[in-house]
């Protein structure tokens, strides 16, 4: 496993046998996120503070690269087969594409205002970006790299995961305290689940049966059973 540590611009990386830090990684300032390729050789750090990527070779846990991509870079993933990254930046409105081949960004299209989420469909034809001070995610094509919707009726909307089955997308709402389930056949909000204070991020199970949500503000974990969405 890997874990920012943002006060000291470096990455720890966590035995998962032994559950002790087997390396710390110096990386750029602030670092806020990580991702890690399908393959699990390379991991990919935001620097907010620099406005850069650290990729780390995870055979010998150094950093193989640094790329600059736009102001603020919060949340990055890496697509299904590894070729690309994608970063949000929040200061600049733009998501960086990545071609992990060459550790270059080959696109920087234009999303709304203050983005940090970021989730892949699982199918890598579409990207969902949050855009916290929008209340909006926009979608991004994956194919042509630009905006091809963009999903209102949303709060200060902050953490994405999308269902293994591709059908929704569920966005934290961290305005409103709720998790929202959005259809992704036609990008609309098709209901809202009340979490508690502060909701930031989320995950789902490999099932689809499952979904988890940090809430930042009340230091709590809320767990939903997706099959009759109450927690």
């Amino acid at each position: 496993a890997y874990v920012t540590n943002n006060g000291s611009n470096s990455v720890s990386v966590i035995d998962l046998a032994t559950h002790s830090v087997s390396a710390t990684v110096t990386v750029g300032t602030n670092p806020v996120r990580v991702a890690v390729n399908p393959a699990g050789t390379l991991a990919y750090v935001t620097n907010y503070g620099s406005n850069s990527i650290s990729v780390i070779d995870t055979s010998n846990n150094s950093v193989q690269s640094a790329v600059s991509v736009g102001t603020g870079p919060q949340w990055v993933t890496v697509n299904s087969t590894g070729s690309r990254a994608y970063v949000a930046n929040s200061g600049a409105g733009t998501v960086s594409v990545i071609d992990t081949a060459t550790h270059t960004v080959v696109a920087s299209p234009t999303v709304g205002s203050n983005p940090q989420g970021v989730a892949l469909h699982p199918d890598d034809t579409l990207l969902y970006v949050s855009n916290v001070d929008s209340n909006t995610v926009s979608v991004i094509d994956t194919g042509n790299n630009s905006v091809s919707a963009t999903i209102t009726g949303l709060s200060s909307p902050q953490g994405i995961a999308v269902a293994p089955s591709g059908s929704t997308a569920f966005i934290a709402n961290n305005g409103s305290n709720t998790l929202a389930l959005v259809a992704t056949s036609d990008n609309t909000v098709s209901s809202t689940i009340t979490v508690e204070n502060g909701p930031r991020d989320g995950a789902i199970n490999a099932g689809g049966t499952r979904a988890y949500v940090v809430n930042n503000s009340s230091n709590s974990l809320s767990v939903i059973d997706l099959s009759t969405a109450v927690t």
